[in-house]
């Protein structure tokens, strides 16, 4: 499997529930992490009706990981019984949510990408396509993100949570779905240990593809409005937080 920073254009497989309930029996042909349970929730909205293979497995898993409501489950499903992104792709979009209930598919990507034990590329692929075919779902990704950060605050986030969000996030940066700006709600001068671990796991990332990629983002980064107010603090945690990790450590790279 390539990089979490590659092409968009990637097709990751993903295998059915039922695939994944049959390993044992049938052999691991597959990469892919195994959903543990989380503690998000929200509240009931009886207005949508859930797709109707849905399995009574598959329920189980969505209670678990505190996927309650009838429009998240209507996500979930569909994400998880799908073959690969394109597949995954059209079955969210045959759902035809609008407003609030539409924003439900970013969210539910993004709590299933952060609750799998082994990163999966599958999932920030389908973040990837759903931002390009429309700015509403590239908006919510945003907003996504900003509440995850301000949960490493609260200590709410596991170590492999944490490791998730930074390659997540680092993912959609470098494919220009998303910029540096991304991080202006994290304070660099006054951070707490898991945002500065977060940020030194998102930059290693970033500086691991090559630095054609990283020059291309920080030009970006340059070329708009205020870039002065995004840059400096970039600077400052680089300088005091990661190239002085990387000193200490004796890395060279």
């Amino acid at each position: 499997m390539k990089s979490a920073i590659g092409s968009a254009e990637i097709r990751e497989v993903r295998v059915s529930f039922e695939t994944l309930l049959d390993a044992k029996q049938k052999g691991r042909w597959w990469v892919v992490g195994d959903l543990k349970n989380s503690r998000d929730s929200s509240e009931q909205d009886d207005t949508f009706q859930p797709l109707a293979d849905e399995s009574s497995k598959l329920r189980a898993l969505a209670q678990r990981l505190r996927i309650n409501t009838v429009v998240r489950r209507s996500v979930f499903y569909a994400v998880m019984t799908s073959e690969d992104v394109i597949d995954a792709f059209d079955k969210v979009c045959h759902l035809q949510l609008r407003g609030e209930q539409e924003r439900e598919i970013v969210r539910v990507i993004v709590h299933c990408c952060l609750n799998e034990k082994t990163f999966n590329l599958f999932y920030t692929s389908l973040l990837v396509k759903l931002s390009a075919s429309a700015p509403s779902h590239k908006f919510t990704l945003q907003y996504t993100l900003w509440d995850r950060f301000k949960a490493l605050k609260k200590g709410t986030t596991s170590p492999t949570q944490l490791g998730h969000l930074a390659r997540l996030t680092a993912t959609v940066v470098a494919e220009g779905v998303l910029s540096l700006t991304i991080l202006r709600t994290l304070d660099m001068h006054i951070l707490e240990q898991p945002e500065v671990l977060m940020l030194q796991l998102f930059f290693r990332q970033i500086f691991r593809e090559n630095e054609t990629t990283f020059q291309s983002i920080i030009s970006k980064v340059q070329a708009a409005q205020n870039s002065v107010a995004t840059t400096e603090p970039i600077v400052y945690f680089l300088t005091t937080h990661f190239l002085a990790e990387k000193a200490n450590s004796g890395d060279p790279g």
